[in-house]
Parts: structure tokens; sequence; C-alpha cells
């Protein structure tokens, strides 16, 4: 059938949701409910475009073409998130992530 990686982050003014990839969108409903295709089976059929861009991508930072967009900050709050992620897994409780400006990638905001 497919992994399962729906995501969502909420944060006090927005909300991140990120939903499983599906060959189409159509959905079939009737009285006794509905169905809609499966998701993609594996990792290289859903996210084909994706490798493929960044495999370009790295070519380019290689050649000199395109500077790495990603920054010691970006892998730092990858990080943060992961380990609470983790603690709310852990013990079932929600978990606040407080960020100090320094800790913010230029770009973004909290």
């Amino acid at each position: 059938y497919g992994y399962d990686q729906r995501l969502e982050v909420f944060g006090m003014k927005a909300m991140y949701e990120a939903d499983n990839g599906k060959p189409n969108t159509a959905v079939y409903s009737s009285s006794s409910g509905s169905s809609s295709v499966p998701i993609f089976h594996s990792f290289p059929s859903r996210y084909e475009e994706s490798y493929a861009a960044e495999m370009d991508h790295f070519v380019d930072v290689v050649n000199g073409a395109r500077e790495l967009p990603i920054t010691y900050l970006h892998s730092s709050a990858v990080s943060k998130i992961a380990d609470a992620a983790e603690k709310s897994a852990r013990e079932g409780v929600a978990v606040d992530l407080v960020w100090d400006k320094a800790e913010i990638p230029a770009g973004y905001f909290c």
C-alpha cells in the first residue's frame, strides 16, 4: 500500500500540512462511504520529480552554478523539531517549542 507520510505542524499563528501524494485526486462517494486510489507505493514513485530536482541542484552546487541554500540553522531547527516530536510521542504530551531569534534562519519567522 505504501508509507503514510502525512505531517501537520501547528504554530501560534499558522499550521503546515503535507498529505500523501496519490496518482490522481479522484474520490468516489456513495451512501455507503467513499474511496480513492491508494497512495504511491514507494519512495521512488512518490518522489520521482523531487529526486530529479535534488540531483540537478546538487550538480549545480558542485559546479559552482548555485549556492547551497541550507545552513547550520536549518539543520539545527530540524533536529529541535524532531527532538520535540520524539518527546511528545514518548510522553504522550504536547511539547512547546521556544525559539530564540538567533536560532531562526534568515527569511523565516516565528
